[in-house]
């Protein structure tokens, strides 16, 4: 979504919001019927839910939410037919990821499970350039390009349980954060 305001003279003021927010269809499989192979769930710490036993179930699902603001002041100018502009503001943005996974015997008792989450947020300067050629009254070809270096916070949290079908499983709870440096570099080109 993109909201603004240009002068006659080509200084302007723009405001923009981009969002992704998705999660992926939970995928299931299990160990090979022969015995020789295994499920190993991509790696978090130390924590082991994989399993070489046919009868076992492994599901794994994703999820991924983004999203950005940008405050900019623009320019656009026009030469040779082209629409040039430029813009220069602050960008906020926001990026988080999940993991979630489970192992299950064969009576749909929970063997294992764990649940990883991690995100990244910050705000910093952005600069944008575009072109735009029209190419009759309705149609044109467009060209847009932008970068920027936030500066935030990450954090990732995981929560995981190990042999939940014996008396004393074996949980793992870890919580970390960190500064981060984000860069981000868009490119747009297509007809309009």
């Amino acid at each position: 979504v993109q909201v603004g305001w240009r002068h006659r003279d080509g200084v302007g003021l723009r405001a923009t919001w981009w969002h992704f927010d998705h999660t992926a269809a939970a995928a299931t499989t299990n160990p090979p019927a022969n015995g020789f192979g295994a499920i190993i769930p991509p790696a978090f710490g130390d924590v082991d839910i994989s399993s070489n036993v046919p009868t076992d179930s492994f599901a794994a699902s994703t999820d991924l939410n983004a999203y950005a603001i940008d405050l900019e002041a623009t320019k656009e100018t026009e030469f040779c037919a082209w629409n040039l502009g430029v813009g220069l503001g602050l960008r906020y943005a926001r990026v988080e990821q999940g993991y979630l996974a489970g192992l299950s015997d064969s009576g749909a008792d929970l063997l294992g499970q764990m649940e990883y989450r991690q995100s990244v947020e910050g705000i910093g300067p952005t600069i944008s350039a575009m072109a735009v050629r029209p190419l009759n009254t309705y149609t044109g070809i467009f060209a847009k390009a932008r970068g920027s270096l936030l500066y935030g916070d990450g954090e990732s949290h995981l929560v995981a349980g190990e042999d939940l079908d014996l008396a004393t499983p074996f949980n793992t709870t870890r919580t970390t954060s960190r500064d981060d440096l984000l860069s981000i570099a868009e490119i747009q080109v297509g007809l309009q």
